[in-house]
C-alpha cells in the first residue's frame, strides 16, 4: 500500500510508504488513510488534494466541497426540511404500510378473517399515497447526481422500480376495488400475486436506496461526523477523526 500527496506547506509532491499517524489526507474534512498507489479515476481525483493536519482538516473551503462532489465524492441532499432530506424522511411510509398490507394479506389468506382484507385495502391506498409523496424529493435528489457516476445508474433503477412498486399495488388495490361480492375488498388470486411481486421488487428497490446512502453517500450530509452538532444549527463541519 501507499499513499501519494502534495505537502501542505511546500507544495512539493511526495509519496509514502509507512505509517501515518501524523496527518490525515482531507478532502471535505473527510479521513482517507492508506490510500491505494494506483491509476484508478479515484486515486487520480484525490492526487490533486493536500494533506493537512488533523486539526485543519474543518478548514476546508466550500469550493473543495463542490469540487469534490462533482468528481465521485458524496453530495449532499437538494430537498431538505429541517436540516434533513425529506425524501429519506418520508419513504419509511410507502415501504412500512405496503409491507404490512402483504402481512395482512398473508393473515387473511391463514385463517379467512375478512377484516384483515379490509385492513390491507386501506393500507395498500396509504402506501401508494405515500409513495407519490416521497417520489418527487427523491427525483430532485437523482437529477443533481454527477452524471456518469455509479450513483446515478443505481438511483436510476431505485427510482424506476419504486415506480414499478407502485403500479403493482395500484394494480391490486384496483382488483379488490372492482371484485363483486358481498364482502367488499375481498382481493382475488391475481391481486394478491400482484402485491407479493409489488413487496419482493420493494426489498430490491429498498436495498439500492440503502446503497445509495450507505455505500454512495448520496444525501448524506457534508459535515456528517460522531460529534457534528444538531442539523436545526445550520452546516456542520466533517471532524478530522
Amino acid at each position: 500500500m501507499g499513499l501519494r500527496w502534495t505537502n501542505a506547506l511546500s507544495g512539493s509532491y511526495s509519496s509514502y510508504t509507512g505509517g501515518f499517524p501524523d496527518f490525515t489526507l482531507c478532502v471535505l474534512g473527510r479521513n482517507l488513510n492508506r490510500v491505494p498507489l494506483n491509476n484508478t479515476p479515484e486515486q487520480q481525483s484525490l492526487n490533486q488534494f493536500r494533506v493537512l493536519p488533523a486539526e485543519l482538516c474543518g478548514s476546508l473551503r466550500c469550493e473543495t466541497r463542490h469540487k469534490l462532489t462533482k468528481q465521485g465524492g458524496f453530495m449532499e441532499s437538494r430537498a431538505k426540511a429541517l436540516g434533513h432530506p425529506i425524501h429519506q424522511m418520508l419513504v419509511p411510509f410507502p415501504f412500512g404500510l405496503l409491507s404490512t398490507a402483504v402481512i395482512f394479506d398473508i393473515i387473511y389468506l391463514i385463517w379467512g378473517n375478512p377484516t384483515m382484507a379490509t385492513v390491507s385495502y386501506w393500507m395498500i391506498i396509504a402506501g401508494i399515497i405515500g409513495g407519490l409523496a416521497a417520489a418527487p424529493f427523491g427525483l430532485i435528489d437523482w437529477l443533481a447526481i454527477p452524471k456518469g457516476t455509479r450513483a446515478k445508474s443505481v438511483g436510476m433503477i431505485h427510482g424506476l422500480g419504486n415506480v414499478v412498486v407502485l403500479l403493482l399495488f395500484l394494480a391490486s388495490w384496483y382488483l379488490r376495488y372492482t371484485t363483486p361480492g358481498l364482502v367488499p375488498y375481498i382481493p382475488s388470486t391475481s391481486a394478491l400475486l400482484l402485491s407479493f411481486l409489488g413487496f419482493a421488487l420493494a426489498g430490491v428497490t429498498g436495498w439500492l436506496g440503502g446503497e445509495l446512502v450507505d455505500r454512495l453517500s448520496v444525501g448524506v450530509d457534508d459535515g456528517a461526523n460522531l460529534n457534528a452538532p444538531s442539523s436545526l444549527t445550520g452546516p456542520a463541519t466533517r471532524s478530522a477523526r
